[in-house]
């Protein structure tokens, strides 16, 4: 019966960054866990693991087979990328055999919820120029962009400038 006895992540992150991650799986059965398995992190809305939550990682801890029955127990550090999710709070899930492939007497307690805030950018854009040009007119743009949003734009980005005849960019818009 593998449980997670303790996991230790930031309280805050922001999207597009990385978090460490130290947890400690510890083996409450009668038989030892002797089966290749991952763990799995997940960032979820609520405290319980579901299909909705989002996987950010997973760690295979072979160096540590077999895990001993009755205490035995494995301590591992992660680093997990925060990919996707709005701002606010939510939760980060370490799951001790998240992949189900070690046959356990209780599967419901393999979960370990951490609280998680989530800042996020969120970029917009002003922009100027004219209605309309001449085939071959020298015109000029100009443009801003302004973070929105509660947290900072970790990664760098380039702007670029497309030529449309409509107000939606699609496949249909050339890149000047």
């Amino acid at each position: 019966n593998l449980i997670v006895a303790d996991a230790d992540a930031p309280d805050a992150a922001v999207v597009g960054q990385t978090i460490s991650v130290t947890y400690t799986v510890r083996n409450d059965g009668t038989a030892p866990a002797t089966v290749g398995y991952s763990d799995r992190f997940y960032l979820s809305a609520d405290d319980q693991w579901d299909a909705g939550d989002a996987l950010l990682g997973t760690a295979e801890p072979w160096d540590y087979l077999p895990v001993a029955a009755g205490g035995g127990s494995y301590s591992m550090a992660v680093e997990l990328p925060i990919l996707a999710g709005a701002s606010g709070g939510h939760y980060l899930l370490v799951v001790a055999d998240g992949s189900g492939s070690v046959a356990e007497s209780d599967e419901t307690d393999n979960v370990r919820a951490l609280a998680l805030s989530l800042t996020a950018p969120d970029l917009t854009i002003t922009a100027s120029g004219p209605a309309s040009a001449g085939w071959g007119d020298a015109v000029s743009l100009s443009w801003t962009v302004t973070n929105a949003g509660d947290g900072p734009a970790a990664a760098e980005w380039y702007d670029r400038v497309f030529l449309s005849d409509d107000t939606v960019l699609d496949g249909d818009d050339v890149a000047i």
